[in-house]
């Protein structure tokens, strides 16, 4: 009798079993593709793309997974679903399996991983990113194991680097610098770059670099920017008044907060400077230097004035900050001196006096300027479309833009698309809905929102679209720091242009000179902020000897190592701003200068 039943209850497990088998199989035919091509398995999730057909019901269905967890790994979904949206969802072992067998398909070539191989590495003897070598190889997010069979594109495979009789090979490890690699194969910085050009983004771990045997001329050369030249003035005298020894190492010069520390800031400042003098020296120019320090103190400074007379300077150097800047300025209001002012955009001029100041840093209309501008030249018909925000300074900066573009007449305003913001959050839809084909045309999108997360929504839609379908330029007026938090790999597929007021082309045989005598003298290579003392103190000095009138219009625009000046003068303000700025777009991982 139990035995009877027993066999009942089995025939009833073995249908059931039989059922959900059919039920799979046919779930299994259904779904198939969707989940190949629509699904990615990797670092224990899968990630799935939504489409116009899926709700909660169907991605529950689909992968087993419940509403709760779609939704706790997913909180933007809450927004409701987004075609084009891609979501994190539960690792399911047989789905994995089944779609990491799917992307072995797609290609016969195989690479045993061997003990030093690295993603990079690999990734650059094929010909593809390390992004694309991981979704051949989900498995490799988890990192490289010796002894692992991958597979690699299809495609001929680029030679390893080789050492040969006019190159050494290291492979950067954990600690390396730019520093110690110069000090440990007595070169360059720019003549490393040179040899490898990827070093313009940076060094990177495990990446294999090509060292020079044969070296170029090591001895230290003075920079000649301007061959020659006609000196009217080959007597100059110069004071410099630095902060060397102030107390508080983190007062900004504008209230604008600055990443290095104030003692750093003035060092590198000064040592650039003083190359600067000592090229120009050599040159045949007489400078009588005078340096100062001023503890950014107005009582040491009152000091140094009432026990010197600074009368017949040419050019003062500094201060750096504005209350100190002003207060030199008053000291020498009758005076036909230049005050170069580094940092500072808000100095006051005294409106009566013979003294300018002299202010290096380009506003913001300058920025807008070399964006708007560049636009309205080469506009042919692109779509335009503005993204901004609710802020207060987005604002302003939106207002600023539009009247530019008014005041241009290029194009008329009612062509242009403004995005924004509903709740912080603008909707992908609305990129999908405006962003054109290849085949219509080019997408010119400009950034005016400072939101951080605006911002991100804004590069992470873009940044989707597929490059070979659609053509999209991304602009900004400001590059502020929330664009360090984007690989530039991504923002080189939106083709992102930005002006700057730096640029440094580490190719130029001045710069590699420069970078010599720099590391010979102080045993270090030259900051950011030696090369504007470098440039600055150069340009003026260089300007000088050949007209007392900074502003003569023999000296045009003159662009240096890093820093270009196109002087203009504010008169009502008895300032002279420069309005040198730099128009930069990242061509692969590499930036160059559009204009």
């Amino acid at each position: 009798m139990g035995i009877i039943v027993y066999m009942k209850n089995l025939k009833i497990i073995l249908l059931i079993t039989a059922l959900f088998c059919g039920f799979y199989t046919s779930w299994a035919q259904k779904n198939y593709n969707t989940v190949l091509n629509d699904s990615i398995a990797t670092d224990g999730f899968l990630y799935h793309t939504l489409t116009n057909i899926d709700n909660y019901n169907s991605l529950t269905d689909l992968y087993g997974v419940s509403k709760r967890d779609i939704i706790r790994l997913n909180p933007l979904i809450r927004r409701g679903f987004e075609i084009g949206l891609l979501i994190k969802l539960p690792s399911n072992e047989n789905l994995v399996k089944l779609i990491n067998n799917y992307q072995a398909t797609k290609t016969d070539n195989r690479y045993i991983v061997k003990h030093q191989d690295t993603k990079f590495g690999i990734s650059k003897q094929y010909g593809i990113s390390t992004i694309d070598l991981e979704k051949m190889n989900p498995k490799l997010r988890m990192g490289l194991k010796e002894g692992d069979t991958i597979f690699v594109p299809a495609l001929v495979k680029k030679n390893q680097l080789v050492e040969d009789e006019h190159f050494y090979i290291h492979q950067v490890v954990k600690g390396d610098t730019f520093y110690n690699l110069i000090k440990k194969y007595n070169l360059t910085k720019a003549e490393l770059v040179l040899a490898n050009p990827s070093l313009s983004d940076g060094l990177k771990l495990d990446s294999f670099l090509k060292i020079p045997k044969v070296k170029t001329d090591a001895s230290p050369r003075s920079i000649t920017v301007i061959d020659n030249v006609n000196r009217k003035n080959k007597n100059l005298d110069v004071l410099i008044l630095l902060p060397f020894k102030a107390y508080n190492d983190s007062i900004p010069f504008d209230n604008v907060n600055t990443s290095s520390k104030l003692r750093n800031i003035v060092a590198d400042f000064y040592f650039g400077a003083e190359i600067a003098l000592d090229s120009l020296s050599k040159q045949g120019i007489k400078i009588k230097a005078e340096v100062y320090d001023t503890d950014n103190n107005i009582d040491t400074i009152n000091k140094i004035f009432k026990t010197h007379d600074f009368s017949q300077k040419d050019l003062v150097v500094g201060p750096l900050f504005t209350k100190n800047i002003e207060l030199v300025n008053q000291k020498l209001a009758n005076n036909s001196t230049y005050i170069l002012s580094p940092f500072s955009i808000l100095a006051k001029a005294s409106p009566n006096g013979t003294t300018k100041i002299v202010q290096e840093t380009p506003l913001q209309n300058e920025m807008i300027d070399k964006v708007v501008n560049y636009i309205t030249s080469h506009y042919t018909n692109e779509k335009l479309i503005i993204v901004t925000d609710s802020l207060s300074n987005s604002k302003l900066l939106y207002t600023k833009v539009l009247n530019k573009f008014a005041t241009n007449k290029a194009i008329h305003l009612s062509s242009i698309i403004v995005l924004k913001p509903v709740n912080n959050f603008i909707q992908r839809s609305y990129f999908q809905q405006h962003i054109q084909s290849a085949s219509r045309g080019k997408n010119w999108v400009i950034n005016l929102s400072l939101n951080g997360v605006v911002l991100a929504d804004m590069i992470n839609t873009l940044g989707v679209f597929p490059k070979d379908s659609y053509d999209i330029s991304l602009f900004t007026i400001t590059k502020s720091e929330l664009f360090s938090n984007f690989d530039n790999y991504f923002l080189a597929r939106l083709n992102f242009c930005f002006p700057s007021e730096t640029y440094i082309d580490y190719q130029v045989e001045e710069v590699n000179a420069f970078e010599k005598k720099y590391f010979v003298r102080y045993n270090n290579l030259p900051s950011e902020n030696a090369y504007k003392g470098f440039d600055m103190v150069y340009d003026a000095l260089e300007r000088l000897s050949i007209s007392a009138n900074l502003l003569d219009k023999t000296h045009g625009i003159t662009r240096r190592l890093a820093y270009q000046f196109d002087y203009s003068e504010n008169a009502g303000a008895n300032k002279i701003l420069n309005r040198g700025v730099f128009l930069l777009q990242y061509n692969g991982l590499t930036l160059k200068i559009v204009e």
